[in-house]
This record gives structure tokens, sequence and C-alpha cells, in this order.
């Protein structure tokens, strides 16, 4: 479902579950998924360059 709200951008997180047969609320979860899962990337990438824990 991510990769087919990437590759179109004229999906929203609402429309991209119905483009793969999931249901709409799913569209939801995997952003806020994808939001946290970021989110550790950053932090870990931020730990790593400064020499946090």
């Amino acid at each position: 479902m991510a990769r087919a709200w990437a590759e179109n951008s004229e999906l929203n997180w609402q429309q991209a579950p119905l483009v793969v047969d999931m249901d709409v609320e799913m569209g939801s979860r995997v952003r806020r998924k994808l939001l946290r899962a970021g989110g550790e990337i950053v932090r870990r990438t931020e730990a790593r360059i400064f020499g946090e824990s």
C-alpha cells in the first residue's frame, strides 16, 4: 500500500488501500507506522552522527 501511494502522487492515504484491495482503515495505520519508522531512522542516524545513544 505504501508503494502504491508513493508511486501515484494523486492518491491519498484513504485511497491507496483501495488500489491494493485493502480496507480503508489500513491507510491510516500504514501512514502512522511509516511515520514512526521514519522517526526511528532519524533518531538512530542522529545518534550515530552525534555520538548519542
